[in-house]
């Protein structure tokens, strides 16, 4: 093939301003050579096929570069390719985390190799409604990972702060819960967590404690493909251990009462992640144990401690 003459590339007002359009033109004249000419120009709107097609005398290639949403995360290229008399599209995905002047990078690069010869064998004459398809199909990955290989996390490290009010008694608290998560399907977690809370029962002039550990499942799903946003739930099946401290004017040393039960929780969550890797989750839910406590104090019942808890949420997640 003769050297290329003349790449024009064709960027919106706004991303032609972008700090990161000279590294596209840059990587598409280190694809094509030094005798190459990449020109940059500005167009309104996104240009039709015909309007590429239509290239001046001289012009070997003429593409439109267009993002195809605000993140720059999936950008798609349409060239006219002037020795095939046609106008071929990519589209490329990036992931989140990738640099945005290697995105740029790989856009100059991907521009620049539709008019290789590599590219022309790859883009021989079809039927017209075969083409279609396979133009439509056709992504490149981000040049942050090798292509073919995708991010896969296998588990979940959590530390999350927590409250509880008891519905119908005393058992409100303050406290805090690290968990891990084992990520066996693309949604779906096996959970395992512990923690405690503490708070004060006015009725007793006494404090009381929560310890906890807990197994059971957790569901997270984005809100839409790509979407940093997600929601989701969980269910445990709990060991819950309540102790309460009680010390009056006449006692020397507290008088301290603890006991063992079993117990569930449930749950709903919604997040957000900073990157790929990492994030904030609330949850707000209920804990329910399988019993309720009494409070007694020098014999006679003051408080109680309601089997069921009402159950609110904050913390950090990261994934690896």
């Amino acid at each position: 093939m003769p050297a290329i003459a003349t790449l024009v590339i064709y960027l919106s007002a706004a991303d032609a301003a972008d700090p990161g359009a000279p590294v596209l033109v840059r990587s598409a004249q280190e694809v094509l050579g030094d005798q190459a000419q990449v020109e940059l120009r500005t167009t309104a709107s996104e240009l039709p096929d015909s309007a590429l097609s239509n290239a001046e005398p001289g012009v070997d290639g003429v593409a439109n570069v267009v993002w195809l949403n605000s993140e720059h995360r999936r950008a798609a290229v349409r060239c006219y390719v002037g020795r095939l008399h046609r106008v071929v599209k990519r589209e490329l995905a990036f992931d989140e985390d990738a640099d945005p002047r290697e995105r740029e990078r790989m856009l100059g690069f991907v521009v620049a190799s539709l008019l290789t010869p590599e590219t022309e064998q790859r883009v021989e004459p079809q039927a017209p409604a075969e083409d279609a398809r396979a133009q439509t199909k056709l992504t490149e990955q981000s040049p942050a990972r090798p292509a073919g290989q995708h991010e896969h996390f296998v588990g979940m490290a959590e530390l999350v702060g927590l409250g509880a009010t008891g519905i119908g008694g005393s058992g409100s608290g303050f406290g805090a819960s690290l968990a891990g998560r084992w990520l066996f399907a693309s949604s779906l977690a096996l959970r395992l967590a512990a923690g405690l809370r503490r708070g004060d029962i006015p009725e007793a002039s006494a404090s009381s404690e929560v310890d906890f550990v807990g197994l059971g499942l957790a569901l997270d799903s984005p809100v839409t493909p790509g979407s940093r946003f997600s929601l989701g739930g969980r269910t445990s099946a709990l060991l819950l251990r309540h102790e309460v401290d009680h010390l009056s004017a006449d006692d020397v040393v507290p008088d301290r009462k603890s006991r063992l039960m079993p117990g569930a929780d449930a749950v709903f969550e919604g997040g957000f992640r900073f990157s790929s890797s990492a994030g904030v989750v609330a949850g707000v839910g209920a804990e329910l144990a399988l019993g309720h406590t009494d409070v007694t104090v020098k014999g006679k019942e003051v408080a109680e401690i309601p089997a069921l808890r009402g159950l609110v949420e904050l913390g950090i997640q990261a994934r690896f």
